[in-house]
């Protein structure tokens, strides 16, 4: 929990949820660590949200703003979590969830899962 509040930093509205991060994934069976690196890249861990959506779920559209933090770290850990990720090494679901695409191989693709990935790391 500690570690998901430093990675989050100072500042950030989602630092208050760490412990719902841990929780949510060990529910869901998902890497604790893959929502939080995601948040920290998609929108500086939450500054730069919109809508509770903190992940960069469908480019902000209103479909996608969630009511709460609560609700939309709930979304994200279940679409983590869902069929359309399942089996994938943790590479290729940033792949597919920066582009949509799980054979994505452009460089702006492999960076964004390498920046993840490192974040990710950095949890250990």
């Amino acid at each position: 929990e500690q570690r998901i509040r430093l990675l989050f930093g100072i500042g950030s509205p989602l630092a208050p949820y760490a412990d719902l991060f841990l929780r949510l994934a060990d529910s869901y069976g998902i890497d604790w660590r893959l929502a939080p690196a995601i948040a920290v890249h998609e929108s500086s861990a939450g500054r730069h949200a919109c809508g509770g959506n903190a992940y960069g779920i469908g480019s902000c559209a209103e479909l996608y703003r969630y009511e709460t933090w609560e609700a939309g770290v709930e979304a994200v850990t279940a679409l983590l979590a869902s069929p359309m990720y399942q089996g994938l090494t943790t590479g290729q679901i940033l792949r597919r969830w920066v582009s949509g695409d799980l054979a994505c191989a452009t460089e702006h693709c492999e960076a964004y899962a390498a920046r993840v990935m490192a974040s990710m790391e950095a949890l250990r």
